[in-house]
């Protein structure tokens, strides 16, 4: 129910955005139609294709609930993965990129990257808003570990609700997927979101498809 709550939320700004638009052109037009100049018909652009990705990404999920999403898993590489989920945060927003052991694991690099952005600006919209999340990365053991925190100091005792963004329940979504957990602590300026991600369902670590690059 979050989720439907955070992406009923986030559809309503291009909504509120579109309808804004509409009524410009109309204000710039004659005899009842409208008229959008080269400026209005930018953002009238952008406003539609910030519609289709939310109703693509709702789409996705859904898919992915019922099975009929495919997970496309292969060798990667967790520092390709942290790179491109760097890449694909919105402007404004960061996290750092600490070093840690290199390890390659049986992961779907596109999505997973994806998720790991929608962890970062949900940690970053609950924690200071600041736009710099505090990144902690592990690869002992059998399963990675990617901890995005912001703010403190540290404390729970509220929960990731709507408010967090449709990109964190997506983003948890995909991560049961794949067999991983997600645990969460949030209090007044502060959030803590921890990813523990197996590095293979099929290849344990150590394997020829998942181990250690060195």
């Amino acid at each position: 129910m979050e989720a439907i709550a955070a992406f009923s939320h986030e559809i309503r700004t291009p909504l509120t955005s579109l309808k804004m638009l509409i009524e410009l052109g109309r204000r710039h037009g004659k005899d009842g139609e409208a008229h959008f100049d080269g400026e209005l018909t930018e953002l009238l652009v952008l406003t539609v294709d910030e519609l289709t990705r939310l109703v693509d990404d709702m789409q996705r999920a859904s898919r992915l609930m019922r099975g009929m999403l495919p997970i496309v898993a292969g060798p990667q590489t967790l520092r390709d993965i942290i790179d491109q989920a760097h890449a694909a945060m919105p402007g404004g927003v960061l996290f750092e990129e600490p070093p840690f052991e290199e390890v390659t694991g049986m992961w779907d690099a596109e999505q997973l990257a994806e998720a790991l952005a929608g962890f970062a600006v949900a940690t970053d919209r609950l924690g200071d808003g600041k736009g710099r999340v505090k990144t902690a990365i592990t690869t002992a053991g059998d399963a990675a570990e990617i901890t995005f925190s912001s703010g403190g100091p540290a404390r729970s005792g509220e929960a990731f609700r709507a408010d967090a963004g449709y990109g964190f329940f997506r983003a948890r979504q995909f991560i049961v997927a794949m067999g991983g957990r997600v645990e969460c602590q949030r209090a007044k300026g502060f959030a803590l979101v921890n990813i523990k991600l197996p590095y293979g369902l099929e290849s344990p670590r150590g394997s020829k498809n998942a181990h250690p690059a060195r």
